[in-house]
């Protein structure tokens, strides 16, 4: 097993899924945010999400979710639980655990980095499909961009952006027309199951 396999079966290891029976979110009380989320463009309203261009990156998405919250570190929980069972409903169960991570160690980042420039702004996360691909968008109120750094193997803490670079199919981030930026990553379900594949016959 690889050092980065090691540290992502730890990750997953670490991971303790919730379970709630009829998900239906409107009020994320305790990071004080909300919710809203649509399987096709005429349900609920989503806030677009402006690239530097001022072009709007959830328009072509026919599956589309975004939840605010507070940069709190109970945002990640919220987060990940809000992914978790929004796939369930889209069918794309396949992706949840790879997904539960990449939202964590995004909204972990953008949280931290929100605290550190100690602004009052929020965290945005969007999470948009097509039945065979999921993208995973976080904002926050920070310009600067996210940089990968490499962390020991037996390192508790950093494994971050590692994470998002081995479990997404490709990942990057662009400055918001508003300010702030936005980091995202993108799974593909086909080449996710494929990766899933051969891990299960290389531990035969």
């Amino acid at each position: 097993m690889t050092a980065d396999s090691a540290q992502i079966t730890r990750a997953l290891n670490d991971l303790r899924f919730h379970q709630d029976e009829a998900y239906k979110i409107t009020r994320q009380s305790d990071a004080g945010g909300h919710a809203r989320h649509a399987a096709d463009r005429t349900a609920v309203q989503i806030p677009p999400l402006l690239d530097a261009q001022g072009a709007d990156v959830t328009a072509r998405w026919p599956l589309r979710s975004f939840l605010e919250l507070g940069a709190l570190p109970s945002a990640v929980p919220c987060a990940r639980l809000h992914a978790r069972h929004l796939l369930w409903e889209w069918r794309l169960t396949g992706l949840t655990d790879s997904a539960e991570l990449l939202v964590s160690e995004i909204v972990t980042n953008a949280v931290q980095i929100t605290q550190a420039d100690g602004q009052a702004a929020p965290v945005r996360l969007w999470l948009l499909g097509d039945r065979t691909q999921l993208l995973i968008l976080v904002w926050d109120a920070s310009p600067l961009p996210p940089i990968p750094m490499r962390v020991s193997d037996d390192a508790e803490n950093g494994r971050g952006l590692l994470l998002v670079d081995t479990l997404s199919t490709r990942w990057g981030h662009f400055q918001h027309h508003g300010g702030g930026k936005a980091v995202w990553a993108l799974v593909d379900a086909a080449r996710h199951a494929r990766g899933t594949d051969r891990e299960a016959r290389a531990g035969r």
